[in-house]
């Protein structure tokens, strides 16, 4: 039998170790540590299964004592080198925006990378739905973004020469094609002709086409994976 001492308060724990002599069979146990700041402390005897059955409490000596401070909580290794990542926010061209019909402006989304471990080369944000808005299939993030820090990732698009509402989804892969990360959408709406001027004068307008004008976009990436059915279904009713 065993004891989990945690504030005082204990919780019994059983552990069954087949009795065949092989030394190597050694007996675990996972316990569920408490939140950080704690000490948990488990105490350990032998007995037998007849004595356990027979509601006695018998126990062989020695007594083992197991003693922890739980000082803070790390991801599990064995998702150490799964890549995260944390959409932050619009740079450019919030949802529901007006803009000119064919004009070209800059898309950028703010990531924030939530993997231990810098993203390695070939991280590149991929379109998986919806309206492509001229853009390119995939574009690579220009810097091999370090834990915790934050980056904008651009896409040189245009606006089409029709009236509505468009709306494209985007998502990070892997130079391999695997996709992490939260999927991000571009939602515009494309002014008639006879607002166009009026679209383009707006300060949030204007900034973004101009930006596209002057931003050195990279040479596109080919597409590395067509996207799912299950990225497909999901884009239609998806938020970032």
């Amino acid at each position: 039998a065993a004891a989990v001492a945690v504030s005082d308060a204990a919780a019994p724990l059983d552990v069954a170790v087949a009795a065949d002599g092989d030394v190597d069979a050694l007996p675990a146990a996972a316990i569920a540590a408490p939140p950080p700041p704690a000490v948990v402390t488990t105490e350990w005897n032998a007995t037998s299964a007849a004595a356990v059955a027979n509601g006695g409490s018998v126990v062989f000596p020695p007594t083992y004592q197991v003693r922890a401070a739980i000082t803070h909580f790390e991801p599990a290794k064995k998702n150490k080198n799964r890549m995260r990542a944390r959409f932050v926010a619009h740079a450019t061209v919030p949802d529901d925006i007006t803009l000119p019909p064919s004009v070209a402006f800059l898309k950028a989304w703010r990531f924030r990378n939530e993997t231990l471990e810098p993203w390695p080369p070939g991280t590149q944000l991929v379109h998986v739905g919806r309206d492509t808005l001229d853009g390119p299939a995939a574009v690579p993030v220009l810097t091999c973004l370090g834990p915790g820090h934050e980056c904008d990732v651009c896409v040189r698009l245009t606006t089409p020469a029709l009236a509505g509402q468009y709306t494209g989804f985007w998502r990070l892969a892997d130079a391999t094609g695997r996709k992490f990360g939260q999927r991000v959408r571009v939602r515009i709406f494309v002014a008639t002709a006879a607002d166009a001027a009026a679209a383009a004068a707006t300060p949030v307008a204007a900034a973004a086409i101009a930006a596209a004008d002057a931003y050195p976009m990279p040479p596109p990436l080919p597409a590395v994976a067509a996207a799912s059915n299950a990225d497909a279904a999901a884009a239609a009713a998806a938020e970032p």
